[in-house]
């Protein structure tokens, strides 16, 4: 989380809601086995890392 820590003041507030949501529903897909690592070959660590670094360089002023 110290990455969105960095990022946090300069992301607006729509991208904000879409890390928000996005991890949440991550979370959720691993807490009920259905981000199982053979499947999608990833895990929740990654994709959460994965979202934020996509919305830091879209949400860019």
């Amino acid at each position: 989380m110290e990455l969105l820590a960095k990022w946090r003041p300069r992301i607006r507030k729509p991208y904000r809601a879409l890390l928000l949501t996005g991890a949440h529903g991550i979370a959720g897909w691993e807490h009920s086995g259905h981000l199982g690592a053979d499947e999608w070959r990833t895990s929740a660590d990654e994709l959460v890392g994965t979202l934020i670094r996509m919305v830091t360089a879209e949400s860019r002023p």
